[in-house]
């Protein structure tokens, strides 16, 4: 079990690599207790993003900002629902406190990134 989100009407859903990592099928279900068979599109393991398409069409979505646009010290959240409870969510807020940094690979090594950074870490 994951949460995910929809990023456009057409059904593509941005969700967490580890979700998916060692799936045979997958399936996302909406609130509204719709089920769809997912393909899985793409996988990031370092950010832990994979993106997924459901068939289907005309669906709600959650509209993205310009991270570009974000300053350190501005508001930030994290919405999920990593146990499949319709009726409650994990709901993190926080503040931007880093755009650049050194990350790790995953190994002893690191690298330079143009990723947000949260406070407090979810």
């Amino acid at each position: 079990l994951g949460s995910g989100f929809i990023v456009n009407a057409e059904g593509i859903v941005y969700t967490n690599a580890h979700v998916v990592e060692n799936a045979s099928e997958i399936e996302v279900t909406l609130n509204d207790g719709n089920t769809y068979a997912a393909d899985l599109i793409g996988v990031d393991k370092l950010s832990d993003v994979a993106v997924l398409d459901i068939e289907g069409g005309d669906f709600p979505y959650a509209e993205l900002g310009d991270s570009d646009d974000i300053l350190v010290g501005e508001w930030v959240i994290a919405i999920g629902n990593p146990f499949g409870l319709f009726d409650i969510c994990d709901f993190h807020a926080g503040f931007c406190c880093a755009r650049k940094g050194v990350w790790p690979n995953g190994d002893s090594s690191t690298r330079r990134s143009e990723r947000l950074q949260k406070f407090p870490s979810v």
